[in-house]
C-alpha cells in the first residue's frame, strides 16, 4: 500500500513538471522589472521597481527550443524544474544566461543574482502572456 502511495505522488510530481514546462512555450511580453542591490560591506539595500504596460519587447519559447525577441542575437534554450538556461549566440561565441523561472497564471518571471567583490544584484523580471 505504501508503495503505491509512493509512486502515486512520484507520477503527479512529474506530471506537474511537465505541465509547468509546458507553459513556458509562447510569446511574453515585459511587464515589470525589479532590481535588488545589497551592498555587502555596510548592508544597505536598493531597491529599483519599474513596471511597463503595453511593450512591445518580448521573449519568445519555441518548442524546438529556440528564443525569439526583437533585439537579442540568434538564441536558444534549454529548462529543468525551476531553471531556465539561454544561450546567445554571437558571430565567434556563444554566452549561456543561467536563470531562475517561475509561472504563475499568466505572469513568467525570470530571476538571475550576479555576484560581485562589494555587492549582490538580484534581478526580477516578469513577463506577461496577452
Amino acid at each position: 500500500m505504501l508503495l503505491l502511495f509512493t509512486c502515486s505522488l512520484l507520477l503527479a510530481s512529474c506530471k506537474k513538471d511537465e505541465d509547468q514546462q509546458e507553459l513556458l512555450y509562447g510569446r511574453w511580453y515585459t511587464y515589470s522589472s525589479e532590481f535588488i542591490e545589497t551592498d555587502l560591506e555596510d548592508g544597505s539595500v536598493r531597491i529599483d521597481k519599474d513596471t511597463v504596460e503595453n511593450s512591445n519587447e518580448y521573449f519568445e519559447f519555441t518548442r524546438d527550443g529556440k528564443v525569439l525577441t526583437l533585439d537579442m542575437a540568434p538564441a536558444t534554450f534549454t529548462q529543468t524544474k525551476d531553471s531556465l538556461f539561454i544561450t546567445v549566440i554571437y558571430r565567434d561565441q556563444e554566452e549561456l544566461y543561467p536563470l531562475a523561472y517561475r509561472i504563475s497564471g499568466n505572469e513568467l518571471t525570470l530571476s538571475r543574482t550576479d555576484n560581485y567583490q562589494y555587492e549582490i544584484v538580484q534581478q526580477n523580471i516578469t513577463y506577461r502572456k496577452r
